[in-house]
Protein backbone atom coordinates (compact mmCIF):
# COMPACT_ATOMS: atom_id res chain seq x y z
CA UNK A 1 0.00 0.00 0.00
CA UNK A 2 2.77 2.44 0.95
CA UNK A 3 4.54 1.92 -2.40
CA UNK A 4 1.34 2.66 -4.34
CA UNK A 5 0.69 5.82 -2.32
CA UNK A 6 4.23 7.10 -2.88
CA UNK A 7 3.91 6.48 -6.63
CA UNK A 8 0.58 8.33 -6.78
CA UNK A 9 1.90 11.17 -4.63
CA UNK A 10 4.92 11.66 -6.92
CA UNK A 11 2.70 11.69 -10.00
CA UNK A 12 0.22 14.16 -8.51
CA UNK A 13 3.06 16.43 -7.39
CA UNK A 14 4.45 16.42 -10.94
CA UNK A 15 1.02 17.29 -12.36
CA UNK A 16 0.69 20.14 -9.88
CA UNK A 17 4.08 21.57 -10.90
CA UNK A 18 3.15 21.37 -14.57
CA UNK A 19 -0.13 23.16 -13.89
CA UNK A 20 1.64 25.92 -11.95
CA UNK A 21 4.10 26.52 -14.78
CA UNK A 22 1.57 26.16 -17.57
CA UNK A 23 0.53 29.81 -17.86
CA UNK A 24 2.69 32.53 -19.42
CA UNK A 25 1.60 35.18 -16.90
CA UNK A 26 1.14 37.79 -19.63
CA UNK A 27 -2.65 38.10 -19.41
CA UNK A 28 -3.02 40.93 -16.91
CA UNK A 29 -6.77 40.46 -16.60
CA UNK A 30 -6.42 36.66 -16.35
CA UNK A 31 -9.43 36.21 -18.63
CA UNK A 32 -11.85 36.90 -15.81
CA UNK A 33 -13.75 39.94 -17.07
CA UNK A 34 -13.65 43.52 -18.25
CA UNK A 35 -12.24 46.32 -16.12
CA UNK A 36 -14.41 49.41 -15.85
CA UNK A 37 -15.07 52.35 -13.59
CA UNK A 38 -16.79 50.05 -11.06
CA UNK A 39 -13.93 47.55 -11.04
CA UNK A 40 -13.93 44.13 -12.62
CA UNK A 41 -17.08 42.54 -14.06
CA UNK A 42 -16.40 38.95 -13.08
CA UNK A 43 -17.10 36.14 -10.63
CA UNK A 44 -16.64 37.17 -7.01
CA UNK A 45 -16.60 35.17 -3.80
CA UNK A 46 -17.53 35.82 -0.20
CA UNK A 47 -16.27 33.18 2.21
CA UNK A 48 -16.08 32.49 5.93
CA UNK A 49 -15.49 29.55 8.23
CA UNK A 50 -16.07 28.43 11.80
CA UNK A 51 -15.09 25.53 14.04
CA UNK A 52 -18.30 25.78 16.07
CA UNK A 53 -20.38 22.63 15.60
CA UNK A 54 -19.97 18.95 14.71
CA UNK A 55 -16.34 18.89 15.86
CA UNK A 56 -15.14 19.99 12.42
CA UNK A 57 -14.51 23.04 10.29
CA UNK A 58 -17.52 24.47 8.48
CA UNK A 59 -16.81 26.69 5.49
CA UNK A 60 -19.27 28.57 3.30
CA UNK A 61 -18.50 30.26 -0.03
CA UNK A 62 -21.02 32.46 -1.84
CA UNK A 63 -20.56 33.32 -5.53
CA UNK A 64 -21.97 36.23 -7.49
CA UNK A 65 -21.25 37.59 -10.95
CA UNK A 66 -20.92 41.28 -11.79
CA UNK A 67 -19.05 44.29 -10.47
CA UNK A 68 -17.69 43.95 -6.96
CA UNK A 69 -20.27 45.28 -4.51
CA UNK A 70 -19.10 45.90 -0.93
CA UNK A 71 -22.60 46.38 0.45
CA UNK A 72 -23.79 43.19 -1.19
CA UNK A 73 -20.81 41.30 0.20
CA UNK A 74 -21.50 42.60 3.71
CA UNK A 75 -25.09 41.34 3.43
CA UNK A 76 -23.74 37.96 2.32
CA UNK A 77 -21.42 37.84 5.34
CA UNK A 78 -24.36 38.48 7.63
CA UNK A 79 -26.31 35.71 5.88
CA UNK A 80 -23.36 33.34 6.30
CA UNK A 81 -23.33 34.10 10.03
CA UNK A 82 -27.02 33.15 10.16
CA UNK A 83 -26.10 29.85 8.48
CA UNK A 84 -23.35 29.24 11.04
CA UNK A 85 -25.94 29.74 13.78
CA UNK A 86 -28.07 27.02 12.12
CA UNK A 87 -25.05 24.68 12.27
CA UNK A 88 -24.56 25.46 15.96
CA UNK A 89 -28.24 24.83 16.66
CA UNK A 90 -28.14 21.48 14.86
CA UNK A 91 -25.01 20.47 16.77
CA UNK A 92 -26.96 21.29 19.92
CA UNK A 93 -29.46 18.63 18.88
CA UNK A 94 -27.22 15.90 17.41
CA UNK A 95 -24.07 16.03 19.59
CA UNK A 96 -24.11 12.76 21.47
CA UNK A 97 -21.50 13.86 24.02
CA UNK A 98 -23.06 17.18 25.10
CA UNK A 99 -25.39 16.67 28.06
CA UNK A 100 -28.99 17.64 27.34
CA UNK A 101 -28.99 17.31 23.55
CA UNK A 102 -31.69 15.16 21.97
CA UNK A 103 -29.25 12.41 21.04
CA UNK A 104 -27.60 12.48 24.47
CA UNK A 105 -31.03 12.11 26.11
CA UNK A 106 -31.91 9.14 23.87
CA UNK A 107 -28.62 7.46 24.73
CA UNK A 108 -29.04 8.02 28.45
CA UNK A 109 -32.73 7.15 28.79
CA UNK A 110 -32.16 3.44 29.43
CA UNK A 111 -34.67 2.47 26.78
CA UNK A 112 -37.38 4.88 27.96
CA UNK A 113 -39.30 7.25 25.67
CA UNK A 114 -37.70 10.61 24.81
CA UNK A 115 -39.36 13.57 23.07
CA UNK A 116 -37.10 14.92 20.32
CA UNK A 117 -36.94 17.56 17.60
CA UNK A 118 -38.30 17.07 14.07
CA UNK A 119 -34.71 17.18 12.74
CA UNK A 120 -33.82 14.11 14.79
CA UNK A 121 -36.91 12.20 13.68
CA UNK A 122 -36.09 12.85 10.03
CA UNK A 123 -32.49 11.67 10.39
CA UNK A 124 -33.52 8.58 12.38
CA UNK A 125 -36.05 7.63 9.70
CA UNK A 126 -33.48 8.05 6.92
CA UNK A 127 -31.00 6.02 8.98
CA UNK A 128 -33.44 3.15 9.24
CA UNK A 129 -33.93 3.25 5.47
CA UNK A 130 -30.17 3.01 4.94
CA UNK A 131 -29.94 0.12 7.39
CA UNK A 132 -32.46 -1.81 5.32
CA UNK A 133 -30.90 -0.72 2.02
CA UNK A 134 -27.46 -1.96 3.12
CA UNK A 135 -28.58 -5.10 4.99
CA UNK A 136 -27.21 -3.66 8.21
CA UNK A 137 -23.98 -2.29 6.74
CA UNK A 138 -25.07 1.16 7.89
CA UNK A 139 -26.22 1.01 11.51
CA UNK A 140 -26.46 4.00 13.85
CA UNK A 141 -26.81 1.75 16.93
CA UNK A 142 -23.02 1.25 16.85
CA UNK A 143 -22.81 4.11 19.38
CA UNK A 144 -22.05 2.15 22.56
CA UNK A 145 -19.20 0.30 20.85
CA UNK A 146 -17.94 3.49 19.16
CA UNK A 147 -17.65 5.12 22.59
CA UNK A 148 -14.99 2.55 23.52
CA UNK A 149 -12.58 3.80 20.86
CA UNK A 150 -10.43 6.94 20.99
CA UNK A 151 -10.32 8.10 17.40
CA UNK A 152 -10.30 11.88 17.81
CA UNK A 153 -9.62 12.83 21.42
CA UNK A 154 -11.86 15.88 21.03
CA UNK A 155 -15.56 16.55 21.26
CA UNK A 156 -16.04 13.89 23.92
CA UNK A 157 -15.26 10.22 24.20
CA UNK A 158 -12.06 8.55 25.45
CA UNK A 159 -8.57 9.99 24.87
CA UNK A 160 -7.13 9.59 21.39
CA UNK A 161 -5.42 6.24 20.98
CA UNK A 162 -7.72 4.35 23.36
CA UNK A 163 -8.09 0.78 22.09
CA UNK A 164 -10.71 -1.40 23.81
CA UNK A 165 -10.14 -5.03 24.68
CA UNK A 166 -12.03 -7.74 22.85
CA UNK A 167 -13.93 -8.45 26.08
CA UNK A 168 -15.13 -4.83 26.22
CA UNK A 169 -16.30 -4.98 22.61
CA UNK A 170 -18.01 -8.33 23.11
CA UNK A 171 -19.91 -6.97 26.12
CA UNK A 172 -21.53 -4.20 24.06
CA UNK A 173 -21.79 -5.82 20.64
CA UNK A 174 -25.28 -7.22 21.43
CA UNK A 175 -26.55 -3.61 21.59
CA UNK A 176 -25.70 -3.10 17.90
CA UNK A 177 -28.68 -3.71 15.67
CA UNK A 178 -31.23 -2.93 18.37
CA UNK A 179 -34.55 -1.51 17.19
CA UNK A 180 -35.00 2.27 17.17
CA UNK A 181 -38.69 2.76 17.94
CA UNK A 182 -40.37 5.96 16.75
CA UNK A 183 -43.85 7.13 17.75
CA UNK A 184 -44.56 10.65 16.48
CA UNK A 185 -41.80 12.73 18.04
CA UNK A 186 -41.03 10.16 20.71
CA UNK A 187 -38.07 7.80 20.42
CA UNK A 188 -36.75 4.93 22.46
CA UNK A 189 -34.15 2.21 22.01
CA UNK A 190 -35.28 -1.38 22.47
CA UNK A 191 -32.06 -2.34 24.28
CA UNK A 192 -31.54 -0.28 27.47
CA UNK A 193 -27.75 -0.19 27.02
CA UNK A 194 -27.86 0.71 23.31
CA UNK A 195 -26.67 4.07 22.04
CA UNK A 196 -26.95 5.75 18.68
CA UNK A 197 -24.16 7.51 16.80
CA UNK A 198 -25.41 9.77 14.00
CA UNK A 199 -21.89 10.77 12.95
CA UNK A 200 -22.33 8.90 9.67
CA UNK A 201 -25.34 10.93 8.54
CA UNK A 202 -26.07 14.03 10.68
CA UNK A 203 -23.30 16.14 9.15
CA UNK A 204 -24.64 15.42 5.68
CA UNK A 205 -28.09 16.45 6.88
CA UNK A 206 -26.69 19.70 8.30
CA UNK A 207 -25.13 20.60 4.95
CA UNK A 208 -28.53 19.99 3.30
CA UNK A 209 -30.31 22.27 5.77
CA UNK A 210 -27.77 25.06 5.29
CA UNK A 211 -27.83 24.70 1.49
CA UNK A 212 -31.65 24.95 1.51
CA UNK A 213 -31.36 28.10 3.62
CA UNK A 214 -29.30 29.75 0.88
CA UNK A 215 -31.35 28.40 -2.03
CA UNK A 216 -34.49 29.92 -0.50
CA UNK A 217 -32.71 33.28 -0.70
CA UNK A 218 -31.61 32.84 -4.30
CA UNK A 219 -27.94 32.51 -3.34
CA UNK A 220 -25.40 30.27 -5.08
CA UNK A 221 -22.42 28.70 -3.39
CA UNK A 222 -20.83 25.87 -1.43
CA UNK A 223 -21.25 24.65 2.14
CA UNK A 224 -18.51 22.36 3.38
CA UNK A 225 -18.37 20.52 6.70
CA UNK A 226 -15.30 18.33 6.97
CA UNK A 227 -15.44 16.09 3.91
CA UNK A 228 -19.11 16.83 3.21
CA UNK A 229 -19.90 19.42 0.55
CA UNK A 230 -23.17 20.59 -0.95
CA UNK A 231 -22.84 22.67 -4.12
CA UNK A 232 -26.08 24.63 -4.30
CA UNK A 233 -27.41 26.32 -7.42
CA UNK A 234 -25.63 26.88 -10.71
CA UNK A 235 -22.41 28.86 -10.90
CA UNK A 236 -23.29 32.36 -12.12
CA UNK A 237 -20.90 32.12 -15.09
CA UNK A 238 -22.39 28.83 -16.29
CA UNK A 239 -19.26 26.77 -15.64
CA UNK A 240 -19.36 23.50 -13.69
CA UNK A 241 -18.53 23.19 -10.03
CA UNK A 242 -15.09 21.64 -9.50
CA UNK A 243 -14.81 19.37 -6.45
CA UNK A 244 -11.40 17.82 -5.87
CA UNK A 245 -10.75 14.47 -4.18
CA UNK A 246 -7.83 14.69 -1.77
CA UNK A 247 -5.18 11.99 -1.98
CA UNK A 248 -5.27 10.01 1.31
CA UNK A 249 -2.56 10.76 3.86
CA UNK A 250 -1.70 14.17 2.37
CA UNK A 251 -4.16 16.30 4.39
CA UNK A 252 -1.43 17.37 6.86
CA UNK A 253 0.80 18.73 4.10
CA UNK A 254 0.88 22.48 3.33
CA UNK A 255 -1.11 21.93 0.12
CA UNK A 256 -3.90 19.51 -0.69
CA UNK A 257 -2.95 16.94 -3.33
CA UNK A 258 -5.88 15.72 -5.39
CA UNK A 259 -6.11 12.41 -7.22
CA UNK A 260 -8.89 13.77 -9.45
CA UNK A 261 -11.97 15.93 -9.40
CA UNK A 262 -15.67 15.90 -10.11
CA UNK A 263 -17.21 18.42 -12.50
CA UNK A 264 -20.80 19.03 -11.43
CA UNK A 265 -23.62 21.04 -13.00
CA UNK A 266 -26.32 22.24 -10.60
CA UNK A 267 -27.08 21.37 -7.01
CA UNK A 268 -25.32 18.22 -5.83
CA UNK A 269 -23.58 16.81 -2.76
CA UNK A 270 -19.95 15.67 -2.95
CA UNK A 271 -18.75 13.70 0.05
CA UNK A 272 -15.60 11.82 0.89
CA UNK A 273 -14.31 9.65 3.69
CA UNK A 274 -10.92 8.05 4.17
CA UNK A 275 -9.08 5.92 6.71
CA UNK A 276 -6.59 8.76 7.31
CA UNK A 277 -9.36 10.73 9.07
CA UNK A 278 -9.93 10.23 12.83
CA UNK A 279 -7.48 7.44 13.48
CA UNK A 280 -4.51 6.40 15.58
CA UNK A 281 -1.51 4.11 15.33
CA UNK A 282 -0.90 1.26 17.78
CA UNK A 283 2.10 -1.07 17.49
CA UNK A 284 2.53 -0.14 13.82
CA UNK A 285 -1.11 -0.71 12.90
CA UNK A 286 -3.61 1.96 11.81
CA UNK A 287 -6.98 1.99 13.57
CA UNK A 288 -9.59 4.21 11.89
CA UNK A 289 -13.06 5.44 12.81
CA UNK A 290 -15.23 3.42 10.39
CA UNK A 291 -16.44 0.43 12.39
CA UNK A 292 -17.94 -2.82 11.16
CA UNK A 293 -21.29 -3.27 12.96
CA UNK A 294 -20.76 -7.04 13.05
CA UNK A 295 -17.36 -6.96 14.77
CA UNK A 296 -17.18 -3.59 16.51
CA UNK A 297 -13.72 -3.08 15.02
CA UNK A 298 -12.44 -0.91 12.14
CA UNK A 299 -13.51 -2.29 8.78
CA UNK A 300 -10.91 -4.13 6.71
CA UNK A 301 -12.35 -4.02 3.21
CA UNK A 302 -9.23 -2.93 1.36
CA UNK A 303 -10.20 0.71 0.78
CA UNK A 304 -8.26 3.90 1.46
CA UNK A 305 -10.93 6.42 0.51
CA UNK A 306 -14.43 6.72 -0.91
CA UNK A 307 -15.77 9.80 -2.70
CA UNK A 308 -19.46 10.01 -3.61
CA UNK A 309 -21.63 12.37 -5.65
CA UNK A 310 -25.29 12.27 -4.60
CA UNK A 311 -28.50 14.32 -4.86
CA UNK A 312 -28.08 15.50 -1.25
CA UNK A 313 -25.83 15.18 1.78
CA UNK A 314 -27.96 12.65 3.67
CA UNK A 315 -27.89 10.15 0.81
CA UNK A 316 -24.23 10.82 0.08
CA UNK A 317 -23.01 10.38 3.64
CA UNK A 318 -25.07 7.25 4.20
CA UNK A 319 -23.78 5.69 0.96
CA UNK A 320 -20.17 6.65 1.71
CA UNK A 321 -20.22 4.95 5.10
CA UNK A 322 -22.03 1.90 3.71
CA UNK A 323 -19.47 1.39 0.91
CA UNK A 324 -16.64 1.15 3.42
CA UNK A 325 -18.50 -1.43 5.47
CA UNK A 326 -19.91 -3.49 2.58
CA UNK A 327 -16.65 -3.70 0.62
CA UNK A 328 -15.85 -3.01 -3.00
CA UNK A 329 -18.20 -5.41 -4.79
CA UNK A 330 -21.31 -4.89 -2.66
CA UNK A 331 -20.56 -1.22 -2.16
CA UNK A 332 -20.25 -0.48 -5.86
CA UNK A 333 -23.39 -2.53 -6.54
CA UNK A 334 -25.20 -0.27 -4.06
CA UNK A 335 -23.95 2.80 -5.96
CA UNK A 336 -25.03 1.41 -9.33
CA UNK A 337 -28.59 0.72 -8.18
CA UNK A 338 -29.08 4.03 -6.32
CA UNK A 339 -30.41 6.80 -8.61
CA UNK A 340 -28.26 9.92 -8.86
CA UNK A 341 -25.29 8.42 -7.00
CA UNK A 342 -21.76 7.93 -8.37
CA UNK A 343 -18.53 6.98 -6.61
CA UNK A 344 -14.75 6.89 -6.89
CA UNK A 345 -13.00 4.38 -4.64
CA UNK A 346 -9.27 4.21 -3.92
CA UNK A 347 -8.04 0.74 -2.94
CA UNK A 348 -5.15 -0.28 -0.72
CA UNK A 349 -3.78 -2.48 -3.52
CA UNK A 350 -4.07 -2.96 -7.27
CA UNK A 351 -7.59 -3.85 -8.42
CA UNK A 352 -8.75 -6.34 -11.05
CA UNK A 353 -8.11 -3.89 -13.90
CA UNK A 354 -4.53 -3.21 -12.83
CA UNK A 355 -5.29 0.12 -11.12
CA UNK A 356 -5.99 1.11 -7.49
CA UNK A 357 -8.93 3.34 -8.53
CA UNK A 358 -12.48 2.08 -9.18
CA UNK A 359 -14.97 4.46 -10.82
CA UNK A 360 -18.74 3.91 -11.11
CA UNK A 361 -20.25 3.52 -14.56
CA UNK A 362 -22.21 6.78 -14.65
CA UNK A 363 -19.21 9.11 -14.49
CA UNK A 364 -18.79 9.37 -18.24
CA UNK A 365 -19.28 12.45 -20.37
CA UNK A 366 -22.63 13.94 -21.22
CA UNK A 367 -24.25 13.87 -17.78
CA UNK A 368 -24.53 16.35 -14.94
CA UNK A 369 -21.44 14.83 -13.33
CA UNK A 370 -18.10 13.84 -14.85
CA UNK A 371 -14.88 12.70 -13.23
CA UNK A 372 -11.44 13.91 -14.30
CA UNK A 373 -8.92 11.22 -13.30
CA UNK A 374 -5.49 12.72 -12.70
CA UNK A 375 -4.03 9.22 -12.34
CA UNK A 376 -5.34 7.83 -15.64
CA UNK A 377 -1.91 7.74 -17.32
CA UNK A 378 0.04 6.17 -14.45
CA UNK A 379 1.29 2.63 -15.07
CA UNK A 380 0.77 0.59 -11.89
CA UNK A 381 1.87 -2.71 -13.42
CA UNK A 382 5.07 -2.86 -11.33
CA UNK A 383 3.35 -2.21 -8.04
Amino acid sequence: MRKILMTIFAAVLLLALVACNGGNGNDENNGRGDLGEHGEYAMHQVRAETWDGFDTRSRIIIFYYGYQDNQREQEYRETIEEAFEIIRELDGIFNRFAEGTDVWRINNAGGEWVEVDDHVIYVLQRSQEFKELTNGGFDITIGAVMNLWGFSGSGGGPPRGTRPSQAQIDALLPTVGTEVIIDGNRVRLAHPQAQIDLGGIAKGYATDVVAAFFVERGITGIVEMGGDNVLFGYRPDGSPWIAGITLPFTSDLPDDYTMGHFEVMGTMAVLSSAIDQRNFMYEGRLYHHILDPTTGRPVETGMLSVAVVAPNGVIGEGITTAIFVLGLEEGMALVERTPGVEAVIMLEDIGADGRPIVISSGLGEGGNVTYVDWLADIDFSDY
